[in-house]
């Protein structure tokens, strides 16, 4: 019965890395950012909307010297053979 368990562990582990790696919000948004904005310190990332054409990311950052956090929401759009960064939808500021 055990290895049962780990074989349904495995394959959920499985699915789940799957998913992590496809979504632009972990796996391209990162290195995106960093580029466009090598200063800036990225707090947190993630995905809340999305479908199989377009996901909105949204980030939390700081600035340099910068007390305040910022929090934008990047478009990213697949392209066929992948996710690309399409604009920035909208940024806000936040209270440290």
């Amino acid at each position: 019965m055990a290895k049962y368990y780990f074989l349904l562990v495995l394959i959920i582990g499985a699915a789940l890395y799957f998913v992590y790696a496809q979504d632009p919000c972990y796996k391209a948004i990162g290195d995106d950012f960093s580029r466009q904005f090598p200063d800036y310190k990225i707090l947190d990332s993630g995905s809340t909307e999305g479908s199989p054409q377009s996901v909105q990311c949204h980030i939390r950052y700081s600035k340099p010297d910068n007390k305040t956090v910022y929090k934008d929401i990047w478009l990213y759009e697949n392209q066929g053979n992948g996710w690309s960064f399409s604009k920035i939808l909208v940024t806000e500021e936040q209270l440290p």
